[in-house]
């Protein structure tokens, strides 16, 4: 089944799972609709809603299904590995901080497992810099919301007084 251009960005955008504090970003490129991440993963259409991840010997295993807004719910994004029960996944407005709200840079220490983490700023890119590990890019997501790569920094220094943390 093929979609239109218009079908197709009406799903796009950024969706959160807050109960798994994860991010997917979807977005059209060349005629098909992608999950953003460190391998962009291609959906292939079942129905106008319902897609599979193409060219992936799992792909048959996980649906993904957009489901329009209601009175009382957002967007969303609803995912079901092996026909299980779905991840939602709500769809918010992304964060496009300006260079000056970029202000995350230091040195950072996890309490679990006391690795030293690092972010930097290069050029307007922050960076999570970690021993024997090359750099990830951090892009923001939400408000004081972080992610790159199987990393979350999570920076809520700026409105609560608390120190930023890092997940």
């Amino acid at each position: 089944m093929a979609l239109t251009a218009e079908q197709m960005l009406a799903f796009t955008g950024l969706y959160w799972n807050r109960e798994g504090d994860a991010f997917d970003r979807i977005f059209v490129k060349e005629g098909q609709m992608i999950v953003d991440g460190d391998e962009p993963l291609v959906l292939k259409p079942l129905g106008e809603s319902r897609f599979h991840i193409a060219d992936k010997p799992w792909s048959d295993e996980v649906e993904i299904q957009f489901v329009a807004p209601s009175r009382d719910n957002p967007r969303r994004m609803e995912q079901s590995p092996g026909g299980g029960k779905p991840m939602v996944y709500e769809a918010t407005e992304g964060a496009s901080p300006s260079r000056a709200e970029l202000a995350y840079t230091g040195a950072y220490v996890s309490e679990e497992i006391d690795p030293l983490y690092r972010i930097v700023l290069n050029g307007d890119k922050l960076s999570l810099v970690r021993l024997k590990h090359e750099a990830e890019i951090l892009r923001p997501a939400v408000r004081d919301v972080l992610t790159g790569g199987w990393h979350r920094a999570v920076c809520a220094g700026r409105e609560t007084g608390r120190s930023p943390a890092l997940c």
